[in-house]
């Protein structure tokens, strides 16, 4: 399911250690130690290592640090390289993926996803500006809220473009949801090169708020766990007089 590679991308374990993963680099998913370790060893680092067994040392969090030499072979083996940049380029970049999207509020060619929905560059900037400023609470419209909003009227009114805003999802939580990191970016382009077909808004749509409700469940989670450990720690407590 393309839609769940999306939702479990960031929880994918590094491929060289099994520490949980950073992001994509060098061509594989690796955690900020590996990584940094590849860029070392391929500056003429790795002439130095040599393996003091039989060359097939495991290699976890806990291991990783005792062989250079299995490391570094392991970091090759997954396909780590310095030269990424060429085989990136064979599939289309993200910014051109969601270009083939339409904003949710004016339907202009997305950009990305902004404040938790898909929007336009445009769109992304008036909402950031309209909180920013407080103007929400000054905007009127002179057509009792009905103005339609699209690429030619979106700044005719501002006042139906934030309440189309809000209708589409947007929202000042909403704006960690979403961020493209080199993980996120390389499911994408692994899902056009499965599927052969760009992901859709409807996709994109059910990740983007798949992702923000277990967001806000983790955090009541973690608020509840505080809540409860205060309140156990103050019955505890002796009480005096």
């Amino acid at each position: 399911d393309p839609l769940s590679i999306l939702l479990e991308a960031r929880f994918e374990p590094c491929q060289v250690c099994g520490e949980q993963s950073s992001g994509l680099h060098c061509g594989a998913i690796t955690c900020e130690a590996c990584k940094k370790f590849f860029l070392r060893s391929i500056n003429g680092e790795d002439q130095k290592y040599k393996c003091v067994r039989n060359k097939d040392c495991i290699i976890t969090r806990n291991t990783r640090t005792q062989c250079q030499y299995c490391r570094f072979q392991k970091c090759k083996i997954i396909g780590m390289t310095v030269k990424e940049g060429a085989e990136i380029q064979q599939t289309p970049r993200v910014a051109d993926i969601f270009a083939q999207i339409s904003c949710y509020v004016c339907q202009a060619p997305s950009s990305g996803i902004h404040f938790g929905a898909i929007t336009c560059e445009g769109c992304k900037g008036f909402f950031r500006r309209s909180i920013k400023e407080r103007a929400p609470s000054r905007y009127k419209c002179m057509d009792n809220g009905t103005c339609e909003i699209n690429v030619a009227t979106r700044n005719a009114c501002r006042y139906c473009r934030f309440q189309r805003c809000i209708k589409v999802g947007m929202s000042v939580e909403g704006s960690r949801i979403g961020r493209q990191s080199n993980l996120f970016k390389h499911h994408m382009r692994m899902m056009l090169q499965r599927n052969g077909q760009i992901p859709n808004a409807t996709m994109l749509h059910q990740m983007v708020h798949s992702t923000s409700s277990s967001s806000r469940n983790k955090t009541s989670s973690r608020k509840r766990t505080i809540s409860e450990s205060s309140s156990s720690e103050s019955e505890s407590q002796p009480r005096w007089g």
